[in-house]
């Protein structure tokens, strides 16, 4: 029998919900969702596994709500029983600044082409602060925002946010709208699921992920991990202090605990520890842009 969620606010952690989303196409029938259940002592409850469905079908000209998504996820799951919900997007939410300053300049305005250019990564038109960063850490050469398959992900998305901040007012996007642990009930951030299947974070993401859900079927692989990386953002920028990463099982059948992982996120805040060199602009920039809430490779 499943477990009844009540929301409980008489405590520090409260019952937490972790959404994972892998945007397919406006039309497509490649949405991945997948969510974690956490209840009010901070312990896992349950998760729900990972589906692939149509969005543009299930909300059928219907308007968008963060409420509808979490019910198509598992009709048991409603916000009002959760005092925290985070979703974790695979879509840019941003774009380049460069990008949307030319196309929004009169024409006779449009910035001069980048000359001397070798790499298209390190282009100001393709790519946004927070791409290349992720790209250099990871050593990933992610797909371009505004250039590739992924400016349709992208603009559904947004369009997606933008409907749920209408639901509720004060819905957090960082760096867009602030986040405020302890006080902000829902957040939505932008997660990149190809770093968490990198060499260093293999490992660990297969012990997070049950095997039926990885490989097989990329939407779901992408939306249980970003679920997963709903909980990373949400214990790295709550402070929510715990011995061991509440995700990973023990390391052997005979219930030794898993080594002490502290979730800590790659965060805007940082940028200079993390770019040399990193000026002004970078910064500005990435309130514009966007950023990927990656986990921190430098601090794990």
């Amino acid at each position: 029998m499943n477990p009844t969620f009540e929301r409980d606010t008489s405590t520090r952690v409260g019952r937490r919900l972790y959404v994972g989303w892998d945007v397919g196409g406006w039309l497509g029938k490649t949405d991945g969702l997948a969510a974690y259940v956490f209840g009010h002592s901070g312990g896992l409850l349950r998760r729900v596994p990972g589906k692939t469905v149509s969005l543009w079908k299930e909300f059928d000209g219907k308007k968008w709500s963060l409420e509808k998504l979490v019910r198509i996820i598992d009709p048991q799951l409603t916000l009002d029983r959760f005092d925290r919900v985070v979703l974790a997007i695979d879509a840019p939410l941003g774009m380049p600044q460069r990008y949307l300053r030319s196309l929004q300049s009169d024409i006779a305005h449009v910035p001069e082409p980048e000359y001397g250019i070798e790499r298209l990564l390190d282009s100001r038109l393709a790519y946004r602060v927070t791409d290349r960063l992720v790209a250099s850490r990871f050593d990933l050469k992610p797909l371009s925002p505004c250039m590739d398959r992924l400016t349709n992900n992208a603009s559904k998305a947004r369009a997606a946010c933008a409907e749920f901040i209408r639901e509720s007012p004060k819905f957090a996007v960082p760096p867009f709208r602030k986040d405020e642990p302890g006080a902000t009930r829902f957040v939505a951030i932008e997660a990149f699921p190809a770093v968490w299947w990198t060499e260093k974070w293999i490992n660990f993401t297969s012990s997070c992920i049950p095997e039926a859900e990885r490989g097989t079927d990329g939407n779901i692989q992408d939306a249980a991990t970003c679920a997963l990386n709903a909980v990373w953002y949400d214990l790295s920028v709550s402070g929510i202090v715990r011995d061991r990463f509440p995700l990973r099982p023990p390391a052997d059948p005979g219930d030794t605990p898993a080594p002490e992982i502290p979730a800590r996120c790659l965060v805007p805040e940082r940028l200079a520890e993390y770019v040399e060199g990193a000026t002004a602009e970078d910064r500005d920039a990435v309130l514009q842009e966007g950023w990927i809430y990656a986990p921190d490779l430098g601090r794990s």
